[in-house]
């Protein structure tokens, strides 16, 4: 638990949009993950396992593990939410390298473009012809 948590704070160390938006989501949803686990998951396999005799009936064990299988689901979607961020992450970083090379190379076509338009230049553009 710890690794994950440590893990996703030293990513969001770097504190640009993406960190805040997609590592101090995972890191929440990561958290609240554990924090379901240490407060519904822990008691109740205790109750499941090893019964208190006289205390815990069978209903009890039947109700505990009942909430036990809830509370895993819901860990599940909230790990399942933190490897979506982090895929998204990494989706919308590649996106932004593609846009940054598609765009530098629109700017170079645009200054060679420009540089044919200088006055004595033997290729005239459309508005001149």
């Amino acid at each position: 638990m710890g690794v994950g948590i440590i893990g996703l704070a030293g990513k969001l160390h770097k504190w640009d949009d993406s960190a805040m938006f997609f590592d101090g989501s995972s890191l929440a949803a990561y958290i609240f993950a554990i924090a379901v686990y240490l407060s519904v998951g822990v008691p109740a396999s205790r109750t499941v396992a090893t019964p208190v005799e006289g205390v815990d009936t069978r209903e009890d064990q039947v109700e505990a593990l009942q909430i036990l299988s809830a509370g895993n689901t819901i860990i599940i979607v909230l790990l399942g939410a933190v490897l979506a961020l982090q895929a998204g992450e990494e989706y919308a970083r590649r996106a932004e390298a593609k846009e940054l090379v598609r765009f530098a190379e629109e700017s170079k076509l645009t200054t060679v473009s420009e540089a044919s338009d200088v006055p004595g230049s033997k290729t005239e553009s459309k508005k001149d012809q």
